[in-house]
């Protein structure tokens, strides 16, 4: 039994859309940049504008909150169904 799932998952991985795949190697080098931007967030600005520690960590929790795929995804679901009903008024 065990075989067979292995076998079955292995055959959906060979088999994936095309989209799939964009969706995964757009993935990897989107959380890439958004670890890396988030780094820099929450290290730098206390050095070039004098912003305290406390308000540059808030700033950076902020980004990586609004920049997670998560919120990503959900701002595509937004926007798909606000185009067609707003295209729809003329």
């Amino acid at each position: 039994m065990i075989q067979r799932v292995i076998r079955l998952v292995q055959q959906a991985q060979t088999k994936a859309r095309p989209s799939h795949q964009f969706i995964e190697r757009f993935e990897r080098g989107y959380a890439k940049v958004i670890v890396i931007a988030g780094i820099l967030l929450s290290t730098l600005p206390p050095f070039l504008w004098g912003w305290n520690w406390e308000e540059t960590i808030y700033r950076a929790l902020i980004f990586l909150v609004v920049a997670s795929p998560c919120a990503l995804m959900a701002l595509i679901i937004e926007i798909s169904c606000f185009i067609p009903g707003h295209s729809g008024r003329g």
